[in-house]
């Protein structure tokens, strides 16, 4: 693959996740009505010039719908996706870098969380605290970080133990000056990677939970919610899916096109180049 295709195929994953997002926070602004009020005598409209994707069971206008609720879908995500990379760099930092105990702790640990289920996890953690958003990236938290920190441990372990980082030891370099200067140029790119993937499953586990009725509670618009609703007029009222599902599809597509991008631009970079 050439280096323009290479760069293209970032480019439009970006600049995808920026449209989204700027639609998202701008949402309050820019959407043409409340999207909390309703009109039940112009309930399940299909798209007009007035309401561009119709209008929901309670005469709400799916646009405006859209356009906030994606502030809570993303922001939920950014929170998720934030909370499970911390979690998993602190454990996989202690694994590789504490001591044969504490890899060993590590490890034990990552192996018993890693043997449920994600989603059943996540679903037993909301089912303890209620649902609620703050629930839903708690569950994801504590859902998805074993899985990650199993690949952050490995790659600092792969990292920490390269003929140039023993020099650097032996030397007597600071600690902090080799996991910055040495450790983390090495396992930085893949972990970017590793985080484009994971924000786009966190974008459709919390839309998930939301769907089951375990996240955003209605009347506050959010994309899982909104299919939720949509779901018993899928045959009557078809275009109530157009607009958080358009969302979704988006919204992961661009984290898959960056997160590829990513992926292909570290296949031709020389050891050099990190």
């Amino acid at each position: 693959m050439t280096d323009a295709r290479r760069r293209g195929t970032a480019r439009w994953g970006l600049a995808l996740i920026v449209c989204v997002a700027a639609a998202a926070l701008l949402g309050p602004w820019i959407a043409p009505h409340d999207p909390l009020r309703g009109d039940v005598e112009r309930r399940l409209e299909p798209p007009s010039r007035e309401y561009l994707l119709g209008t929901d069971r309670l005469g709400r206008c799916q646009l405006s719908r859209t356009l906030v609720g994606g502030r809570t879908s993303l922001g939920l995500a950014v929170l998720g996706s934030a909370a499970v990379t911390s979690v998993a760099l602190l454990m996989g930092a202690l694994g590789a870098f504490g001591g044969r105990l504490a890899d060993r702790i590590v490890t034990r640990l990552i192996n018993v969380f890693i043997s449920f289920p994600s989603l059943v996890l996540a679903l037993a953690l909301v089912g303890v605290m209620g649902p609620s958003a703050a629930a839903v990236v708690a569950a994801i938290a504590w859902a998805w970080w074993p899985s990650e920190a199993r690949v952050v441990r490995s790659l600092f372990h792969t990292a920490r133990h390269r003929d140039f980082v023993d020099a650097a030891w032996l030397a007597g370099v600071h600690p902090v000056r080799i996991l910055t200067r040495h450790v983390w140029p090495q396992v930085g790119p893949v972990l970017a990677v590793r985080l484009s993937l994971e924000v786009s499953s966190v974008i459709l586990a919390l839309s998930t939970l939301s769907f089951l009725g375990l996240g955003t509670q209605p009347p506050h618009p959010e994309w899982g919610v909104m299919l939720n609703e949509a779901r018993p007029f899928v045959t009557t009222a078809p275009h109530l899916l157009l607009g958080p599902g358009l969302a979704l599809i988006v919204s992961v597509l661009g984290c898959n096109l960056v997160a590829e991008g990513l992926r292909e631009r570290m296949d031709v970079r020389q050891p050099e180049e990190w």
